[in-house]
């Protein structure tokens, strides 16, 4: 391909547009020297000037825009014929094998080979390198795309796993579930550090903050623990805890030595929270009473709320209040945790498990905010307008996992679907599905700075975690019942509730026995 075509093929660049005829500060240096009675005309013909470069600006970018389209279309019907061609390299691959394979029995019928022979012929078989030892185990093939390194189990939850989040500068796992206990672990010798009971409904997310574990429930509230704190409480062993200092707030009613950790409860929402992220001084959450808010994480302070409802049209639902007042208690956060083992769907709480709800996801970046809500939108807002300048349709089921970088967003649903969009061009990318619920999406590392390298994780509900490579549209299936390289795992009935990203090569999952796994992938 020589230049002139590339050259054609090249969207235009900003220099196509011509610039102002002044620069600003020729301009002010003019105004200065303008008789005043004609700096109002001045200003005016400024005016006007910007006005025709501003719709310059606009045409152009409008074209630059079209050609990006045009190219992303290119990159995709790229992507198709390679895939079609890896498919029929693959067919003709299989049926060598098939011919060889054939060959192979025919002359085994005639001739006698030795023990040592018969082992070499067989290819089927793989060597799998433990990295952690010197020794190698024989695996079938058709089972190699499931090793793996499992480095890590934390077992201690009595319910489905619904939330994790790790900080690996603290060395910490944190882990939430239907049994509404929040669980602390060492992320490398696999012990329980602390079980927080301090909730009483079903965990909906927990997310380390500084020196805080942040935890949001059923019971309406999100609470932030001093991790410094919690390691002062310590169990007698006449099995009574104390706190240093000890002391109560009240000589007549006694207070757990554990509620003296909580350094904030959030108290605003007045159902379910089921979603929320902390970043830079600033929380925003999600709940089942189809509310945004925006909290001040220092002083507990609530600086906006957003009626989701209200905001995309329907009125009846409520209003945009800016500044509410924090001091509104929650209501029914005593009634206890919900039975989880109907595995009823309920609209505005999401599943008995923990999935969905009237907001079932969020996640912002200094004034951008996406939400993912029970009618299977994806909506960004401004924060700052309190507004919904985009919505993204692709779901028909509650939105229950979402994330975003500055190209790609990812959603997960009930409607057992997972879709990759062009945060930038707000369309759909790729769609997976699956057999059960998507419960929890993370977007892996993306070095190419191309919604279409994006890399995707996904926990659909069942034995597997799955990798999605956009670049070559490959699905990676990763079965959990095949554990520890050189020693399976008993059972494997397991189905992955959550999964989260720790580093570029450690994952983090949840399952629905209540068991938390680290995997180096």
């Amino acid at each position: 391909m020589n230049d002139t075509h590339l050259n054609e093929q090249s969207p235009v660049t900003e220099t196509d547009v011509e610039c102002m005829r002044m620069s600003p500060p020729e301009f002010d240096a003019m105004v200065r020297d303008t008789p005043k009675e004609l700096v109002v005309d001045v200003l005016e013909a400024r005016k006007d000037e910007y006005g025709e470069h501003l719709r310059a600006l606009e045409k152009r970018r409008k074209d630059v825009v079209k050609k990006l389209e045009e190219l992303d279309d290119r990159i995709m019907q790229a992507v198709r014929e390679r895939k079609s061609i890896e498919e029929q390299l693959q067919q003709v691959q299989h049926k060598r094998k098939e011919q060889s394979a054939n060959v192979r029995e025919r002359s085994a019928e005639h001739e006698e080979h030795s023990v040592h022979r018969k082992v070499r012929s067989v290819d089927l078989t793989v060597t799998v390198e433990d990295v952690s030892d010197e020794e190698t185990d024989m695996y079938e093939a058709d089972d190699a795309r499931r090793l793996r390194k499992l480095t890590q189990k934390f077992v201690g939850h009595y319910g489905p796993i619904t939330a994790l989040s790790s900080d690996t500068t603290l060395g910490l796992v944190a882990s939430g579930s239907v049994d509404t206990q929040v669980r602390i672990w060492d992320m490398h010798t696999g012990s329980c550090q602390h079980t927080i009971s301090g909730h009483t409904d079903i965990i909906r997310k927990v997310q380390f903050y500084d020196r805080f574990l942040l935890t949001a429930s059923n019971d309406t509230r999100i609470r932030m623990w001093d991790l410094a704190l919690l390691d002062s409480v310590t169990p007698q062993p006449s099995g009574v805890e104390t706190t240093s200092p000890p002391m109560t707030p009240t000589l007549f009613r006694r207070v757990a030595p554990q509620e003296l950790c909580c350094d904030t409860t959030f108290v605003g929402h007045t159902d379910a929270v089921t979603c929320f992220q902390a970043m830079g001084g600033t929380m925003v959450s999600g709940s089942a009473d189809a509310t945004v808010r925006e909290w001040d994480v220092a002083s507990g302070v609530v600086r906006q709320t957003i009626d989701v409802k209200w905001a995309t049209g329907d009125k009846q639902a409520g209003r945009v209040d800016r500044m509410a007042s924090y001091t509104q208690g929650p209501v029914g956060y005593k009634q206890g945790p919900a039975s989880y083992t109907q595995g009823q769907i309920s609209e505005t709480r999401g599943t008995d498990d923990g999935d969905g709800g009237s907001i079932g996801a969020v996640q912002f970046f200094e004034y951008a905010l996406a939400t993912g809500t029970s009618d299977g939108i994806v909506r960004l807002w401004d924060l700052r307008t309190s507004q919904a300048h985009r919505q993204m349709h692709g779901h028909t089921a509650p939105i229950t996992s979402l994330q975003f970088d500055e190209r790609t967003i990812v959603t997960g649903s009930i409607d057992t679907a997972c879709v990759l969009w062009d945060l930038r061009m707000g369309r759909e990318l790729h769609r997976l599905k699956f057999g059960n619920t998507v419960g929890s999406v993370q977007l892996g590392q993306n070095t190419a700075r191309s919604a279409h390298a994006a890399q995707v994780w996904v926990a659909a509900r069942d034995r597997s975690i799955y990798k999605y490579l956009a670049s070559s549209m490959q699905q990676i299936e990763y079965a959990t019942d095949f554990g520890v390289v050189n020693a399976r795992l008993e059972g494997g009935e397991a189905r992955v509730t959550r999964v989260q990203c720790v580093e570029s090569d450690v994952l983090l999952s949840g399952d629905d026995e209540g068991v938390v796994k680290m995997w180096n992938i």
